[in-house]
This record gives structure tokens, C-alpha cells and sequence, in this order.
């Protein structure tokens, strides 16, 4: 046995890997246990079709929610792993709040995941993930949809944009507010840099959570406005 192999050995017998959810013991290298894992609620294909909310019954009889068959939205589609319930929700508030990439690796195969179950026959040029206010970012320090959006986009070969978008208005935080809120707070609050890099391209937006859908829809919106052909998004959760 390689001496670095029995070190390692030696290491997880002594001082096992832990579930940095729960606690528990973990699987060699993973950062969250089977039965955390397993309480993950992952979103399957009884969602609507456009913005990928889980239908909560099993057989509504249709592939479009309510919402998006009275108002179709500016995005193409909307596909998240998982609800936005414990434990995901705890991994993606540590993630965007705590300044704790431990997940990271984890969420990035997640997203790979959906990835090449919902998108892998599109051909999109570029990665865009939704930008902070400067002034949200110069006080958080970082955009976890920036950290997200990079290795997803080493791994699929996918070019990386994140400065064709900007966030324009510094927004009160959408937390709270009624969709009809979240809808004025954020109206006008993006745009394009540079029209040429967008005119006539599929882009995928990402993003950690959505939640009504009204960021990811006007983001969407600002980008076909200038010209972008087809606009999907792909999230960690979704509510």
C-alpha cells in the first residue's frame, strides 16, 4: 500500500469525515451524510414546464402552472435540483451568508446534474450568472451565483459572462415581500453592457435560489430585449 494511501487510511479511522450538516459520520470526503442526502427534496418532472415549480399534486392534468399560462415569462425555463427546504436551504443560506464553500464541490455536481437531465440538447454560448449591486457586493464580499457559475462552466465548456449583466438599482432585499413587491423592487434593475455578446445567443442564467421568479424573469427580460435568442435558468433550490 502507497505510504500517502495508508495515511489516509490511518486518518479517516482516527478522525472520520463528519457531516458538516448534522454532525454524523460520512462517507470518505463527502461533506454531508446519507440521511441528510436523503432528506433532500429533489425536484423531479412534476413541475410546470416553464418556471419549474413542483406540482404539488400528482396528476394536475397539465404541464404549465397557473402563473405562467396567465403571464408567460420573459425566461424560457426554469430548472432548480431541489425544493428549498431543510437541510437545502441551510446549504444555501451558509453558502450565501456564512462565507462557507465547504458545499461547493457538492452543489456544482448537483447543478451538473440538472443539467444534463434538463439541457443537455440546448447549445447555449454563454453562462451568465445574476448579478449583485456593487454595493450588495462590496458588502457581502462575493456572488455566490458567480462561485457557482464557475466551475459549472469549466466543467461544461460553456464560456463565462459575468459582465455582460449588471445590476443597476441597489434593490431592497426581496426577503418578505409579496410577489407584487418583488415584481416593482426589481423592475428595471439590470442591463446590458454590451449588446453584440448577447443579439441571436441561448444563454443559460445561474443562480442559488428562486423564489417567485421575478429576478431570473426581468434579467431574462433585459437580455431578449437585447437581443439574447433563448434564455434558460438553472438553480441549486427553488420554492
Amino acid at each position: 500500500m502507497p505510504v500517502r494511501a495508508f495515511f489516509d487510511l490511518c486518518l479517516e479511522l482516527f478522525y472520520p469525515s463528519r457531516c458538516h450538516l448534522c454532525g454524523e459520520i460520512a462517507e470518505v470526503n463527502s461533506v454531508i451524510c446519507d440521511a441528510c442526502e436523503d432528506k433532500i427534496e429533489r425536484i423531479g418532472d412534476n413541475r410546470c414546464d416553464i418556471c419549474g415549480k413542483r406540482f404539488e399534486a400528482q396528476d394536475i392534468g397539465s404541464r404549465l402552472c397557473g402563473d405562467c399560462i396567465l403571464h408567460k415569462p420573459a425566461f424560457d425555463c426554469v430548472r432548480a435540483f431541489a425544493r428549498y427546504k431543510e437541510p437545502m436551504s441551510e446549504m444555501v443560506q451558509r453558502l450565501k451568508y456564512k462565507r462557507e464553500f465547504q458545499f461547493l464541490d457538492w452543489m456544482t455536481n448537483a447543478l451538473l446534474h440538472v443539467y444534463q437531465r434538463e439541457y443537455s440538447g440546448e447549445n447555449f454560448a454563454l453562462i451568465i450568472p445574476v448579478p449583485l449591486h456593487w454595493r450588495r457586493l462590496l458588502w457581502r464580499g462575493y456572488n455566490q451565483a458567480l462561485i457557482l457559475a464557475k466551475p459549472l462552466s469549466k466543467k461544461l465548456g460553456i464560456r463565462l459572462a459575468p459582465d455582460i449583466l449588471v445590476r443597476t438599482r441597489h434593490t431592497s432585499h426581496q426577503v418578505g415581500l409579496s410577489p407584487a413587491k418583488r415584481k416593482e423592487n426589481i423592475k428595471a434593475s439590470f442591463r446590458v453592457k454590451n449588446r453584440n455578446l448577447v443579439e441571436g445567443k441561448k444563454i443559460l442564467l445561474v443562480d442559488d435560489i428562486v423564489t417567485t421568479g421575478v429576478t431570473v424573469d426581468e434579467a431574462a427580460k433585459t437580455l431578449k430585449k437585447s437581443g439574447a435568442d433563448r434564455v434558460c435558468v438553472l438553480a441549486l433550490a427553488r420554492t
